[in-house]
């Protein structure tokens, strides 16, 4: 079987380190998930971070699908000055 086009993203050991080494000391704070409005891909993708993270205790307050005034490749994580730590995960393009 030959899989053409994008394939898709799901949680794997490497990601599970980064998160946990990023989230270590944010575990207490608000945690939002945002996805790409309209990528399905992204979309079960943030389920799965998602799911993993509430599997840990952490403190997740939704998913959302938006878009953005900028760019953004991938996924990425901000830390914002109210403690509030928001993930985005957009298409996943290389």
């Amino acid at each position: 079987m030959v899989n053409v086009g994008v394939q898709p993203r799901h949680i794997n050991n490497e990601l599970i380190k980064q998160l946990d080494s990023l989230l270590a000391n944010y575990k207490n704070n608000k945690i939002v998930i945002s996805s790409s409005l309209g990528d399905g891909e992204s979309l079960s993708f943030a389920d799965e971070v998602e799911n993993y993270l509430k599997s840990k205790g952490c403190n997740v307050h939704g998913k959302n699908q938006a878009v953005w005034s900028r760019p953004i490749r991938g996924q990425e994580i901000s830390f914002e000055d109210d403690g509030t730590v928001s993930i985005r995960i957009s298409s996943n393009i290389n």
